[in-house]
């Protein structure tokens, strides 16, 4: 799978996405970077935005990067993150949560656990 599509190698795509599925999961890794960067109020956007950047457009398909990085069984896992990442999204991106209250969330830590499972079933493929 080390292969470039579309200028992207593949494999570090891959694990750049399952790493970030770590990050979600962990509050130790969200508090860490959040004092790293000394950042107050927005973090839920910031994070968000590291998933969705990537992610396609509503109503488009997957490019080739995503189905040469992920099995379909894969990218069905990743539509299901993605789409609880939404409703995460909609419900607390008019609050601008620094993170202490970001991670007290019911709806974040919901995301965590399903960061949790999908990374499982990733490293296990």
């Amino acid at each position: 799978m080390n292969k470039a599509v579309l200028g992207v190698n593949v494999k570090s795509w891959r694990e750049n996405k399952i790493s970030l599925l770590q990050f979600y999961a962990s509050h130790k890794e969200q508090r860490e970077y959040a004092e790293a960067v000394c950042l107050e109020g927005d973090l839920l956007g910031e994070f968000a935005e590291w998933w969705f950047s990537d992610y396609p457009e509503e109503g488009e398909v997957f490019d080739e990067v995503w189905k040469t990085a992920f099995t379909d069984n894969e990218l069905i896992g990743i539509k299901a993150f993605t789409d609880e990442f939404e409703v995460v999204w909609k419900q607390l991106k008019d609050q601008s949560l620094n993170i202490e209250p970001l991670i007290a969330s019911v709806f974040w830590k919901e995301l965590g656990l399903k960061a949790i499972l999908l990374k499982k079933k990733l490293d296990d493929s």
